[in-house]
């Protein structure tokens, strides 16, 4: 007989049980009719980010005299959490170099929450990332960044934390879907809402960049997309903070490789001889996911090595606007205007690139308005006719009259060039 302690599912910590047979039936049955998780290719550093917390956590308790939780890696906690019963596993989010992301019930509560623990196996500098990046998200209160519930640790003293279970699918799910959906029935196939989807990636790295926190792992996998489209910037766990005698960069953590996601990195990403970043870099990822997203086209080879990425990414210079990924049938054409707002976000040189996103956020909202500048004889063109309409709008009768006197005129001018051809003939 197969009791509901003997069963914790695949590597699951022992706080996620499940509360039954029938229980534990539905899950595998369940768990069989899931896609595989997304495997995270992010290559992360070794050694600790600068200014991890100490591997003292404590978290206020109500209603207790010594309201602490002491955890230190290599001891058990004072007072473990009794969360045995707190969370029913439901299925594998994704998994990550350091750390796996779980669907899990909150039973207390009866909803849905992503948890995200270490690894067994990791030491105690994971531990530390994972709790430096909890705190990190704690600070966040923005529609487009996760939502931490709380930060626990188990009773076998590991630390975890949960968050609000984001969407149904990650951008770079979306991009394959709508890939694969040559009857444009995807709602998310209109080039308004994917637009929709970068502004709200611009809107999250906008306030990261004023909290002067740098995120340095901007890929699809990390961008989840709500049904409604909601847009939420996740896993923060390589992001970088400025110290107070930082001016306007960011200093790189001392250590050995490269860190990130090659297809997705900065030029200056790239390079090894770098030893400070700034906003820019983000921005260059964010424009990378925007293109792939209005072309369906991969930035870089995805058949590439990490090295050989890394020399292609060191230099790329972006595509050409009258490249045939922007005028292809499928997924459709992109708008002119908006090739020439990708080319200046993907600029080799930072220079050339938006200084901030704030600053490509007020470009794309001039696109969206129809505030177009001179560029070449096709944003010229668009630019005379949209203020055109802007002036039908606001003056119809006018331009009617204008129209007729125009139409008139130029029937008029016809018919005298006709009937001067006739005379000439006879």
């Amino acid at each position: 007989m197969l009791r509901h302690d003997d069963w914790r599912g695949p590597g699951l910590p022992s706080f996620l049980r499940m509360s039954s047979a029938v229980g534990v039936l539905m899950k595998i049955k369940k768990q069989h009719a899931l896609p595989e998780p997304e495997v995270d290719d992010t290559i992360r550093p070794h050694e600790l980010m600068p200014n991890s917390p100490t591997r003292d956590l404590r978290i206020a308790t109500a209603g207790v005299d010594d309201p602490t939780l002491a955890f230190d890696a290599d001891a058990q906690p004072a007072m473990p959490l009794l969360s045995g019963s707190k969370y029913e596993y439901d299925y594998q989010l994704g998994e990550g170099g350091m750390g796996t992301v779980l669907a899990v019930n909150d039973l207390f509560i009866a909803r849905k929450v992503a948890l995200k623990q270490i690894k067994e196996g990791k030491g105690p500098e994971c531990q530390e990332k994972l709790i430096s990046e909890a705190r990190l998200l704690g600070r966040f209160e923005h529609p487009n960044l996760p939502l931490i519930y709380s930060l626990e640790v188990d009773e076998k003293g590991s630390a975890f934390y949960t968050m609000q279970h984001e969407g149904q699918r990650t951008l770079n799910e979306l991009m394959a879907d709508l890939a694969a959906d040559e009857s444009c029935a995807d709602p998310f196939t209109s080039i308004s809402t994917k637009i929709d989807i970068f502004q709200g990636l611009l809107q999250a790295l906008k306030y990261a960049h004023e909290l002067n926190v740098l995120h340095r792992d901007i890929k699809p996998s990390n961008v989840m997309i709500g049904d409604c489209g909601e847009v939420k910037l996740i896993d923060w766990g390589l992001a970088l903070e400025k110290s107070s005698g930082d001016e306007g960069s960011y200093e790189l953590p001392s250590q050995s490789g490269f860190t990130g996601t090659p297809r997705y990195c900065s030029p200056e990403q790239a390079n090894p001889n770098i030893e400070r970043i700034d906003e820019r870099s983000d921005l260059y990822s964010a424009f990378i996911c925007f293109f792939e997203l209005l072309t369906l086209t991969p930035y870089t080879r995805p058949t590439l090595g990490v090295q050989e990425t890394l020399a292609v990414m060191k230099s790329k210079r972006p595509p050409s606007v009258d490249s045939r990924c922007y005028t292809s049938s499928f997924p459709g054409v992109v708008p002119k205007e908006y090739r020439i707002f990708i080319a200046q976000g993907l600029a080799t040189s930072p220079e050339d690139r938006f200084q901030s996103a704030e600053e490509a956020l007020e470009e794309l909202q001039r696109l969206r308005c129809g505030q177009l500048g001179i560029h070449c004889v096709v944003t010229g063109t668009k630019k005379v006719l949209r203020s055109y309409e802007a002036f039908l709008d606001k003056y119809p009768r006018v331009v009617v009259l204008i129209t007729l006197f125009i139409t008139v005129s130029f029937m008029l001018l016809m018919g005298r060039i006709v009937f001067g051809l006739l005379i000439d003939f006879a």
